[in-house]
């Protein structure tokens, strides 16, 4: 069941930016750790942020991307058909396709840079760099799986912590940029009686994904589980929007929480931070049943706007997308991911399913 729409979360306090009249930004460069597979970084806690650097720059220079994606082009390659086209249904019913290469696809025009004036901008798009991890972990991922193929059979794991922070960084790189967390994002100014401001959102998502990037590189690894949905047929889908109850954990400077999205037509990961787990399993991977599919791609229309991303059939709608917004879940419990933490021995804590997002 679906809640009020996603209109106020909780994010970082940042004040609300006015036009005009205020200071330059600053280009940003992160100065941490330098590499997810450099072992020998140490971490620097008064440069735990993304530090500014003054470089003035024309907002129409050359050398700086314009479209910036919420969906990795490495990602959307998993979503193509054969004649290298994705395709997408809207609340409306209708059913649009384009070719992927063209680059055009969950992309928004500076949606990573923040202007002040006419000539000065911070452009974090080069934060993202995890994006180039993504066909190392899908195809980690896709050599996790159960013996059997039989619906319903799951297998236990334990990955490794460079893998573990790699997939986690890379999860929360995509809730982040996500429209729905965006939409959150540029609500916040209404705590304040003011509208709601694109740059104020995109101020919380760069800030949002420093403190994820230093924590998944430099600080010590939480209890994180990944359970891994496994599908041939049907398929799950992707929308611009998903069950996010992890990003709001870094408020408090840690990882903490749930989400739920779908990497390819064939693999949902479910990450969860549980109060206690064994020591000799932090991943589960499960032949997803048809009732588990059905129950995931629900989830995905209760967050998801204006565009749902499928391969092959398109996808039943429900009352949910079709209003066109971005809900959030109306209970502080799912039967899907209570099904998949009983199924992985995680029943402790469903209180903490919603920790920060209300």
């Amino acid at each position: 069941m679906a809640g009020p729409p996603a209109g106020r979360g909780p994010t970082f306090p940042l004040f609300p930016f006015r036009s005009g009249g205020a200071p330059p930004d600053c280009e940003t460069s992160f100065r941490g750790a330098s590499s997810l597979d450099d072992d020998r970084t140490s971490y620097n806690p008064q440069r735990s942020f993304p530090r500014a650097r003054c470089a003035r720059s024309s907002v129409t220079s050359g050398g700086e991307s314009k479209n910036h994606h919420w969906w990795p082009k490495g990602l959307q390659k998993y979503w193509t058909d054969w004649n290298g086209r994705i395709s997408w249904i809207e609340p409306s019913g209708a059913i649009q396709s384009e070719r992927q290469h063209r680059g055009n696809i969950a992309s928004i025009l500076y949606g990573h840079t923040l202007f002040r004036g006419d000539v000065w901008q911070t452009n974090f798009e080069e934060q993202f760099s995890i994006d180039v991890k993504v066909h190392d972990l899908i195809e980690a991922l896709n050599g996790l799986v159960p013996d059997g193929h039989e619906e319903g059979k799951y297998g236990h794991f334990k990955i490794g912590e460079r893998f573990n922070r790699q997939l986690t960084l890379f999860i929360l790189s995509l809730t982040i940029r996500s429209p729905s967390q965006r939409h959150i994002y540029e609500h916040y100014p209404e705590s304040f009686n003011l509208p709601p401001d694109e740059n104020v959102g995109k101020a919380n998502m760069n800030l949002q994904y420093g403190v994820a990037r230093r924590l998944c590189e430099t600080s010590s690894v939480s209890n994180r589980h990944f359970s891994l949905l496994h599908s041939e047929e049907p398929r799950f889908i992707c929308g611009d929007g998903c069950l996010d109850c992890l990003s709001a954990g870094l408020l408090a400077n840690r990882v903490n929480g749930r989400a739920l999205i779908a990497l390819t037509p064939h693999l949902c990961v479910y990450i969860n931070t549980p109060m206690m787990m064994r020591s000799d399993r932090n991943c589960t991977a499960i032949r997803a049943t048809r009732s588990m599919i059905k129950r995931a791609n629900a989830i995905t229309q209760i967050y998801s706007k204006k565009k749902l991303f499928f391969l092959g059939n398109p996808p039943e709608l429900t009352a949910d997308f079709r209003r066109g917004e971005h809900l959030q879940h109306a209970t502080f419990s799912d039967s899907l991911l209570n099904e998949v933490d009983e199924l992985v021995g995680h029943t402790n804590g469903r209180q903490e399913f919603f920790r920060g997002v209300w």
